[in-house]
């Protein structure tokens, strides 16, 4: 006759096998007290799972060698191939949405405003609320949430009409009032030279493309003209 045994949780009667208790090296059967219906059970709770979480983070937080433990074997999962590509995909597609690229100009622009002790008060909502907008505040360009942009030479960069946080006053930090959302090519230039020097800029190649474009049409509606070559080219006349 079969031995039986008696879950500790729900006191039923069950076969003392291994198809319906776990094995326990500690024991002296070899088997667990509690069936595997009930452990399942309890692995399923939210109540078990967060007091796991909580295990884990007294664990972390006061083992040096599980500490230690846990980052390598984060280390190993995050390194894999396989993991690198998944992350890349799943973070290019968050970036392409308005709320993930949100949270990605609020963390840079947090980063930058500690590294450079100046205050930041902007939330992720607010950021959002401008993008949504869909258009540049300086220029008026929509924006692109494009991610994987490359110039006219085959290299990747940010995308030039990618929205990007701009300080009025750099001195007062990103609070509301102070910051702008332009896009990435404005906020660079204007960030490096101001925007009188790209305003004076922008405006001589704006009337000398004019300029050039008229010549080119006028040239074209009057037809093509026959011009003798300079002095320089001319053949020698040869005496006889």
């Amino acid at each position: 006759m079969q031995k039986e045994k008696k879950c500790r949780l729900c006191g039923i009667l069950k076969p003392e096998t291994l198809d319906h208790f776990y094995a326990v090296k500690d024991r002296p059967s070899g088997i667990g007290s509690q069936c595997r219906e009930c452990i399942r059970e309890r692995h399923r709770s939210l109540k078990y799972k967060e007091r796991s979480a909580e295990l884990r983070r007294f664990h972390y937080a006061t083992d040096e060698a599980y500490r230690e433990r846990t980052k390598a074997g984060d280390k190993r999962r995050k390194s894999t191939p396989r993991e690198l590509a998944r992350r890349r995909v799943y973070t290019n597609e968050w970036r392409a949405t308005l709320v993930g690229r949100a949270h990605q100009l609020m963390s840079s622009a947090r980063f930058r405003a500690a590294a450079k002790g100046v205050p930041f008060e902007l939330t992720r909502d607010w950021i959002l609320a401008q993008l949504e907008v869909g258009h540049c505040q300086a220029t008026g360009l929509p924006f692109d949430f494009g991610i994987n942009y490359r110039n006219e030479h085959g290299m990747r960069g940010s995308h030039p009409f990618g929205p990007s946080l701009d300080r009025i006053d750099a001195a007062k930090g990103y609070v509301v009032g102070n910051v702008r959302v332009v896009l990435w090519s404005f906020n660079l230039a204007v960030g490096n030279w101001g925007e009188s020097v790209l305003r004076t800029v922008a405006t001589a190649w704006l009337e000398r493309a004019s300029a050039s474009e008229g010549r080119l049409s006028n040239r074209t509606a009057d037809g093509p003209k026959t011009e003798s070559p300079p002095a320089s080219r001319l053949p020698e006349q040869v005496h006889p």
